[in-house]
């Protein structure tokens, strides 16, 4: 019974010593991941790699987790617009928002079926404005077709006093054919005394004042800081994408200076008249004969944006980023430049060489074709490929569709005097120089890495002291 004893502590005591010092000599993962994506389906991921590959996963990371995003609070309402683009309305339930609602029947929207109704020009439908091959009924639809516009009223100077009156000529740049906003064109006038002042009208409507010169009224001044004529805002545009494609879709977006959006704010784009939604929005066809888009509103200043359209016409000798590279038309477009950067980690076994590759701005390249040495590999997301190191002088080619093969010459051996090459050691971070031409051996930066090991180590051969006691115990008891 003695014996079985003693054979046991000495089989646990040996086995975990074993175990221990398996453990040190082994690879010490290091993973690292990205950042959780956003929640897609209840499903949130995430990329981990481990930077000393050393190809287990017993401590990998979980790239996958459940996720649920609140839409909403129960009870609550909002605003929102239909699937046939109507006003409507939404609730929350199971924090999700239900289906829009159109809850405005008398607005006649979406249009019905056209009958005798189709617009053919922009106008008025009821209380609305629409634009062309709009279809409005006929109990909707107004009896005259009425564009709708806003005068902009220019005048001449006034004339020459005669028989106690003056006269201008008043004309309105838009042509509406409706004078609600006409200024006044005459006006009373006569000899005077000079230096008297008297009340008058502006060219542009305001009230004013004129001083008598020479016997004859003067030109109407207007009277400052008395809000007239109105100051005009204004109106602040976005537009995305900024760069646009011949025939792709663009959004415009209208925001009053406080960022709130600009409702109906009617919008000129390839001869035809539209008018913002209750965002502010207007989605457009580009069209690269049509360059600018013109917009106004009450109270708003007229306001022009130019648009980048590119035709994306391959052979131009215009590469048109982002729609083409090499890949797509090498007429136009030049191979991108092709980065590789390298370290090394050394084990006990061999020496690891790790590759990365990145674009001329440093950004890491995935999927790059990396050789080295006879041996081809891809890289991960973020640039990076390893190989275990070959003595000697050995070419790393990176290949790409849509950049410049690169090569460069790799050495394990030979190197630049004084040159310095990261490196591994038991696991932690190091630098070895090139000494006559030749590396030296991996040397540890100084830091806290590895002094860890050392505490094991001082365990372990205590335990080991620990071992030898009990045994010398038990054979002093057997041998009683």
């Amino acid at each position: 019974m003695k014996r079985f004893l003693f054979i046991l502590v000495l089989l646990i005591v040996f086995s975990f010593f074993f175990s221990q010092v398996t453990s040190l000599s082994s690879c010490y993962e290091q993973w690292e991941c990205s950042v959780w994506s956003s929640c897609i389906n209840n499903q949130q991921a995430r990329t981990c790699w481990d930077n000393n590959n050393c190809g287990t996963e017993s401590n990998k990371p979980v790239q996958t987790k459940n996720c649920y995003v609140i839409e909403c609070e129960e009870i609550e309402v909002q605003d929102c617009t239909t699937t046939k683009g109507c006003s409507g309305k939404q609730g929350c339930f199971n924090e999700s928002w239900t289906e829009c609602i159109d809850i405005f029947p008398d607005d006649n929207c979406p249009i019905g079926t056209c009958s005798q109704g189709l617009i053919t020009e922009e106008c008025y439908c009821g209380a609305e404005i629409f634009s062309s091959d709009y279809c409005c009924e006929n109990n909707y639809q107004t009896t005259e077709c009425i564009e709708s516009c806003e005068e902009n009223w220019s005048c001449s100077s006034w004339g020459i006093c005669s028989n106690g009156s003056q006269t201008r000529t008043c004309s309105d740049l838009s042509s509406c054919g409706t004078t609600e906003f006409k200024p006044s064109e005459s006006q009373s006038c006569g000899s005077c005394t000079t230096s008297a002042t008297q009340n008058c009208t502006t060219i542009q409507g305001c009230t004013g004042t004129q001083t008598c010169s020479g016997s004859q009224w003067g030109e109407c001044n207007d009277i400052p800081n008395d809000s007239c004529p109105v100051p005009l805002k204004e109106i602040i545009v976005e537009v995305k994408p900024q760069i646009i494609q011949h025939g792709q879709s663009f959004t415009l977006t209208t925001l009053t200076d406080e960022g709130t959006p600009l409702i109906n704010t009617k919008t000129v784009y390839a001869g035809k008249t539209y008018y913002t939604n209750i965002q502010g929005q207007l989605i457009l066809n580009a069209q690269k004969e049509f360059t600018s888009v013109t917009l106004t509103t009450t109270g708003y200043a007229t306001k022009t944006v130019n648009l980048t359209i590119e035709s994306i016409e391959c052979g131009n000798n215009k590469c048109e980023s982002p729609f083409e590279d090499y890949a797509s038309c090498p007429l136009d477009c030049e191979l991108k430049e092709l980065v590789i950067t390298t370290t090394t980690a050394e084990t006990k076994i061999e020496t690891i060489l790790t590759v990365k590759v990145t674009d001329s701005q440093g950004n890491p390249l995935a999927n790059v074709q990396v050789t080295y040495a006879g041996e081809t590999k891809t890289t991960n997301t973020q640039g990076l490929t390893s190989f275990i190191e070959t003595e000697g002088i050995q070419d790393i080619t990176a290949k790409k569709t849509g950049y410049q093969t690169k090569t460069i010459s790799y050495s394990s051996i030979t190197c630049s005097e004084g040159e310095q090459r990261d490196c591994t050691i038991s696991n932690c971070p190091g630098t070895k120089t090139c000494i006559n031409g030749i590396w030296s051996s991996c040397i540890d930066i100084e830091d806290q890495c590895g002094k860890e090991d050392s505490s094991t180590t001082t365990v372990l051969a205590a335990i080991f002291v620990i071992g030898v006691i009990l045994l010398i115990v038990t054979k002093t008891v057997a041998a009683k």
